[in-house]
């Protein structure tokens, strides 16, 4: 009775995932998106060999840039459960799949953990969020030191005044970043502070993750994490070329870092990310161009955050939809 109650619930959680993804990508694209204006200006931009073949290149990048999660997620979780490539593959787009539904896409952990037939899942929600707490490091490194630069050369006047609360921003900036970069490094210092905060004192056991990594295998999980956030910054860099929006390179990289910034700090739900991450790419990107901005240009930069959205987050999603049954909910024992 128990086990047919657990594989109604089991069958229940799946189709819900389902269910709801589908409607979630299906409204988000025809209704909420003006997905025609975006064909149109599509079909209309791509004229000659040379923008097929970035599309091309764009299409590897994503896959390049989920493998490089796959690998890292993989090397991360076998201190608790030696897994495939492939199934590895299966968790993070699942994770995908469930996290378009929830804030910050923290859904992303329950995903993965359900291809799991071993491992502990509340120490596997802490080794994944490990990697995670990575990525997001990368962002705000990039992202914060881009900033400065942003601010540096649009708002600085040259005034004393000015430049003393300029200096002091840089001065907090690489004090935070250099804190940030040397507790991720040390994370066994959060073992005994976690200890110390009443409402994670039950999880003791668990938190003991934080012991089993060494320096070195942490800065190989940064240096993949680097890697994947050159690759889907590229990404975005390539797109906007592609709908004519033509910005240096370096500048462009720079101010890509400030929207991945602004964009991983603003409580979202991916319902609302695309919106969002248009809004915020128009508002930087316009520094880097003429004024006034060609409405050409301006929906270009708009089509390119939908695309990148598109190409990096649904699709996947959708990939994932097709794994969410190979889920376990329940173990046997």
């Amino acid at each position: 009775m128990i086990i047919r109650n657990k594989k109604c619930i089991s069958i229940l959680i799946k189709t819900l995932i389902i269910l709801c993804s589908f409607g979630y990508i299906y409204k988000q694209i025809f209704y909420k998106s003006d997905f025609t204006t975006v064909l149109i200006e599509f079909r209309d931009t791509i004229e000659n060999a040379i923008d097929y073949t970035i599309v091309t290149i764009v299409l590897l990048l994503m896959l390049i840039n989920w493998s490089l999660e796959t690998y890292k997620w993989q090397y991360l979780i076998k201190k608790i459960e030696k897994i495939g490539f492939f199934k590895a593959l299966k968790g993070v787009l699942t994770g995908v799949t469930v996290s378009i539904l929830t804030p910050n896409r923290v859904g992303e952990f329950g995903g993965r953990i359900f291809v799991l037939e071993r491992g502990n899942r509340i120490k596997a929600i802490l080794i994944t969020m490990i990697g995670s707490m990575c990525q997001l490091l990368i962002t705000i490194i990039t992202g914060s030191l881009s900033l400065l630069y942003f601010v540096g050369k649009y708002f600085r006047d040259g005034s004393d005044f000015n430049n003393y609360a300029f200096f002091g921003l840089i001065f907090i900036t690489l004090v935070l970043v250099v804190f940030i970069t040397i507790l991720f490094f040390n994370l066994r210092v959060l073992f005994p502070l976690l200890n110390k905060i009443k409402i994670f004192a039950k999880f003791r056991k668990y938190s003991k993750v934080f012991y089993y990594y060494k320096f070195r295998e942490l800065l190989k999980v940064f240096l993949i994490s680097l890697i994947r956030y050159f690759v889907f910054s590229l990404q975005y860099y390539l797109i906007l070329y592609i709908f004519d929006v033509n910005i240096p390179f370096i500048e462009g990289m720079l101010m890509i870092s400030i929207i991945f910034f602004v964009i991983s700090v603003i409580p979202t739900i991916a319902l609302i990310e695309v919106g969002i991450r248009g809004s915020v790419a128009l508002y930087f990107i316009s520094y880097l161009l003429n004024s006034p901005i060609p409405a050409k240009t301006e929906l270009g930069i708009l089509t390119s955050s939908f695309v990148i959205w598109l190409i990096n987050l649904v699709i996947p999603a959708i990939a994932g939809i097709f794994f969410v049954p190979d889920l376990k909910f329940f173990r046997k024992s």
